[in-house]
């Protein structure tokens, strides 16, 4: 019995996917991209390239491909460069910064999805 039950958790997992990303609107997707730009364009001001390669990675693997969310996420990136750039001061750290992208990934669908496009 117990060994049914752990064969079965991965296929549940696995069937509860597609209905997170159900649940996720176009407005969440567009915010959770709209913060990538942000975390993005700090990461440009601040020279982590790494940051950077890691956080357009996940918008090409995750994000819907629609102009509507290419513009929010390059808006974002570009008004937080400039941001930063006249700001100055202290940079994120790149593991803070690639943590806090991370977390926002999980708030896009999963890559198979095709879903929540507008």
């Amino acid at each position: 019995m117990r060994r049914l039950a752990l064969l079965l958790l991965p296929l549940s997992l696995l069937a509860a996917q597609p209905a997170r990303a159900a649940d996720l609107s176009p407005e969440s997707v567009l915010q959770a991209l709209t913060e990538l730009g942000r975390l993005n364009g700090t990461a440009l001001a601040c020279g982590q390239k790494e940051v950077v390669a890691r956080i357009k990675g996940l918008v090409i693997q995750r994000a819907p491909k629609t102009r509507q969310y290419g513009e929010a996420f390059e808006g974002a990136t570009q008004n937080a460069f400039l941001e930063r750039s006249r700001q100055g001061g202290t940079c994120p750290a790149a593991p803070e910064l690639a943590r806090k992208a991370e977390a926002l990934a999980e708030q896009l669908p999963p890559a198979s999805a095709d879903a929540v496009a507008r």
